[in-house]
């Protein structure tokens, strides 16, 4: 069965990552997602509210069970499958007529400069034979109102009803998650075998952080430098004082 097989679909829940998690514990198989048309407690990144009213984006959740045979991708390069989704969904967007599209590390998806979507990876349990994965995505579709240019604090929001408007090329809700899905069981497969690298020059076209001035946490303290890209294991590239550093995780913006 496909993934597409396995969406369990709500019309209201808290949380997609919530109830996902509790089905993925009580055993659901890997490819499981929980899909909701409002969330009434959303979560994004650093325990922010993902703001999710009925109507306004496709919110869901899948469940990820990589086999101990895998481990070593698992171990190594657990933070690029947030970079994957965000190729996913990329492509998707580019396969019904998005143009301007930008991904902005660890996991944002831009259009146009204005935030489209969000990912959040969560790792439930991490070690081999009984690995556990959450990983969650919002894609914004309602068109841009005043209180939705408010809610993100830096970029803004853009809807693909906005944007595919002209064209009419704006999928249902159901038909884009089962786009993504089909998309990321096939992507996620490639990930598992061979890492990130089958996937590295193709994040990079999309990079909208290369060669910007950013902000960004590096050993405690916030730093000005510019972006260079991301590494093999997901972590971004960060020109800073004449040397290369590394950043792992935080928060980045550009100055």
């Amino acid at each position: 069965m496909t993934w597409s097989g396995l969406i369990e679909h709500h019309t209201e829940v808290d949380s997609t990552m919530a109830l996902a998690k509790d089905k993925a514990l009580a055993g659901a198989p890997e490819g499981s997602t929980v899909w909701a048309d409002r969330q009434t407690r959303g979560r994004g990144r650093h325990g922010r509210t993902w703001h999710s009213p009925a109507g306004d984006g496709l919110y869901f959740t899948t469940v990820l069970r990589p086999a101990e045979s895998s481990w070593p991708i698992i171990g190594e390069q657990i933070a690029t499958l947030s970079l994957l989704s965000a190729v996913v969904l990329a492509r998707v967007l580019r396969g019904l007529g998005v143009d301007e599209i930008g991904l902005k590390w660890p996991n944002d998806v831009f259009v146009a400069g204005q935030k489209c979507a969000g990912i959040l990876l969560e790792c439930v349990v991490l070690e081999p034979q009984k690995s556990l994965i959450l990983l969650g995505m919002g894609v914004n579709l309602a068109p841009a109102t005043k209180a939705h240019q408010d809610l993100d604090f830096h970029y803004g929001y853009v809807g693909l009803q906005d944007i595919l408007s002209a064209s009419g090329a704006c999928p249902s809700t159901q038909a884009l998650l089962e786009q993504i899905l089909a998309e990321f069981e096939e992507a996620y497969g490639i990930w598992l075998e061979r890492g990130f690298e089958a996937f590295a020059l193709e994040w990079q076209e999309y990079d909208w952080l290369a060669g910007k001035e950013i902000t960004a946490s590096y050993q405690s303290r916030q730093v000005s430098g510019i972006a260079q890209g991301v590494n093999a294991y997901g972590q971004l590239k960060l020109h800073l004082d004449g040397k290369m550093v590394e950043i792992d995780a935080g928060e980045v913006h550009l100055v």
